[in-house]
């Protein structure tokens, strides 16, 4: 304030070239600040290249995101004891099937022990809720070669995943419902038909409670492994410990509602 006042009293054209300038340079990075890092984008051209893509729903909308930005963004989030004290996490915008933003307050939560996240600190999660709707919560992957997220509402679940295998630029986001594991079509699995289940008018999954409501936190230590064959696929541990860490991040935005 100081240094215009000082200007303004030296050459009143001087100032008003600053004020110009001033204006415009605000003008300008407002406008790129509150771009998003995603962009609704049509996959015409997409289906026609020959990377590998192993997840193909029958609904989805395409997305591109700005990978570098999105990133040093969503690595500033809180660790999670601090949100607890502070309740204060970043807030990002994530895509939903509409094509829409939805505004997210994020933090870092790993499900990874200790020693076994620093040998691997290029893998990250991440937990928030929706700013607008806190019945809405996600859980998030962060891996050397892409992103993941799983956001959980009253009455369905959205997956944001890469639509290449290994892609950081173009994303898909779709219900799960609309999306059927080709591999496993047809074949007797273990579990529960959804359809024996009658929640009449209720929700079909649990529903988180308020935040000031007093609940009971039950945390699980959890010892997965994989066949040899499984993770030759991968390639590297590290790929085959990305793709844990991300199946155990969406099973946790179950758990954690219920």
């Amino acid at each position: 304030m100081y240094f215009l006042s000082l200007h303004f009293k030296m050459n009143i054209h001087i100032m008003q070239k600053y004020l110009l300038s001033f204006f415009c340079f605000f003008t300008i990075s407002g406008s790129v600040f509150s771009q998003s890092y995603w962009q609704v984008t049509d996959d015409v051209r997409l289906r026609s290249e020959s990377r590998i893509r192993n997840i193909i729903p029958e609904r989805y909308t395409t997305y591109t995101l700005e990978n570098e930005s999105f990133q040093k963004v969503l690595l500033s989030a809180p660790v999670e004891d601090v949100f607890k004290q502070s309740r204060k996490g970043i807030s990002i915008s994530l895509p939903n099937t509409q094509g829409n933003l939805e505004e997210f307050i994020v933090w870092s939560s790993t499900v990874m022990e200790d020693g076994l996240a620093q040998k691997y600190p290029d893998i990250k999660s991440f937990k928030g809720y929706c700013s607008t709707d806190r019945s809405k919560t996600i859980r998030m992957t962060w891996t050397p070669s892409s992103f993941h997220a799983a956001i959980k509402g009253v009455e369905e679940t959205i997956y944001i995943d890469p639509y290449f295998v290994g892609g950081n630029e173009y994303f898909i986001v779709y219900n799960t419902q609309d999306h059927v594991d080709q591999s496993l079509k047809d074949k007797v699995l273990c579990g529960t038909d959804p359809a024996h289940f009658d929640h009449g008018s209720g929700p079909k999954w649990g529903v988180r409670t308020a935040m000031g409501e007093k609940m009971e936190f039950r945390k699980y230590r959890l010892a997965l492994a994989c066949t040899g064959e499984w993770g030759a696929v991968r390639g590297t541990k590290e790929k085959a410990l990305s793709d844990m860490v991300t199946f155990i991040d969406r099973a946790n935005v179950y758990f954690e509602a219920e």
